[in-house]
């Protein structure tokens, strides 16, 4: 099923300096994450649609949109106290 909605792309690189160590460490936690992302459903929570691979340093998380305000600018005018 095809739908055409507005999504953001959040990209994620591993760091070629990395040991391969760490850089499975990071996917393991980047993958755990997902798996728990994907099932939650709430109104103030972002919904994760999907995740796919660039390139062998670097995935993309498609994430739903979300207009307005940036959470980092929220916080800076002081609309939102954390």
């Amino acid at each position: 099923m095809v739908d055409h909605r507005y999504v953001a792309c959040k990209l994620h690189g591993l760091n070629a300096q990395w040991s391969e160590d760490k850089k499975q460490s990071y996917i393991r936690h980047a993958m755990r994450e997902y798996n728990i992302h994907k099932t939650l459903v709430h109104n103030h929570i972002v919904r994760l649609w999907d995740i796919f691979e660039i390139d062998q340093n670097t995935f993309c998380t498609v994430l739903e949109y979300c207009s307005g305000m940036t959470f980092n600018l929220l916080t800076t005018v002081g609309l939102f106290i954390v």
